[in-house]
């Protein structure tokens, strides 16, 4: 690529991080359609708010940490989807709790040949 030595060492632990957000992103764009294609948006609105609390939250805390440059940057990107992930993934639970105790009880009789919805 033509960077020096120095510079492209520099760029392993960012992009060593960068890697894993793909799966993490993958896993939340799936659910997230789930929630959509069910009608259920009003879930999803909670998450982006908290992925924009822990995103500052970590700019702000990390560098007194000693984390600076690039490594925070990616460190920022990373925790804001990794909250985003799980606040839709407990949004997705309550969803299908919700679903499943709402769906009716099915009762068949066989003395009558009949099935009654309650």
């Amino acid at each position: 690529m033509g960077v020096s030595e120095e510079v492209a060492e520099m760029c392993v632990v960012p992009l060593k991080m960068f890697s894993v957000s793909t799966l993490i992103i993958g896993w939340r764009s799936h659910i997230t359609s789930w929630l959509i294609l069910l009608k259920k948006t009003a879930v999803v609105f909670p998450s982006c708010v908290i992925r924009m609390i822990i995103f500052f939250a970590v700019l702000n805390l990390f560098p007194l940490l000693g984390i600076h440059g690039a490594p925070l940057g990616v460190a920022a990107f990373l925790s804001g989807f990794i909250v985003e992930t799980l606040s839709v993934q407990i949004a997705t639970f309550v969803v299908e709790y919700k679903m499943k105790r709402s769906r009716p009880l099915v009762v068949s009789s066989s003395k009558y040949g009949a099935i009654i919805d309650y």
